[in-house]
């Protein structure tokens, strides 16, 4: 209160500040994306850290290290990161963890009318064109990415249902979530603890 009386007289006409709470710790990853730990809770702001079709394995890691750094959490990260990957080596990582949720922003049957057209593909529709019932535009998808007979297919060509899969027809592909656990471990790099292994160079995803 006594810091808003100081600078309201300096603020344009209209302008106003109100406090809206005081918290033992925040991180801030970057411009409005940030996470705020009231010592009881903690609160994440912005897409880059609670998107709604990030993939379950990667979300517990995003958790796993926003609440070891607030304090809030004494889990260490570097286990639950090499735990992930020696997972996903041996193909024990349950594929619900890997599965991506989508909403569908397009009906099925006009998406498959536009890419006649040449429209560009997307993966949560060319699923939908899979399912049986076809699901409707606003629809939630679920689905993961199998192996390809050819190495670094584009993933609309290998994504399937979450509900067909079959570890002995269709398995999941762990070197493309392999790929996306490097891609993870880079991002939040300066964020991890130094005994964290950097990973080992494995290319792009598509």
């Amino acid at each position: 209160e006594a810091l808003l009386e100081k600078v309201e007289h300096v603020l344009p006409e209209g302008i106003d500040l109100e406090f809206d709470g005081a918290y033992p710790a925040m991180w801030c990853y970057k411009a409005k994306n940030y996470a705020l730990y009231d010592g009881e809770h903690v609160t994440l702001r912005g897409s880059a850290l609670r998107s709604r079709s990030m993939e379950p394995f990667l979300k517990k890691l995003n958790d796993t290290l926003i609440y070891s750094m607030l304090g809030a959490s004494d889990e260490d990260v570097c286990a639950l990161l090499l735990k992930t990957r020696a997972d996903l080596e041996s193909g024990a990582l349950p594929v619900a963890q890997l599965a991506k949720t989508e909403f569908l922003s397009m009906n099925p049957a006009v998406y498959a009318r536009e890419v006649e057209k040449g429209k560009s593909r997307r993966a949560s529709l060319e699923v939908a064109l899979r399912m049986k019932p076809a699901p409707k535009q606003g629809d939630r998808v679920r689905y993961y990415v199998t192996q390809g007979e050819k190495a670094r297919m584009p993933d609309w060509q290998l994504a399937r249902p979450l509900e067909s899969f079959d570890a002995a027809t269709a398995p999941y592909d762990p070197a493309y979530y392999l790929r996306k656990l490097d891609e993870w471990q880079k991002r939040y790099a300066e964020f991890l603890p130094d005994d964290c292994a950097p990973p080992e160079p494995q290319g792009k995803l598509f």
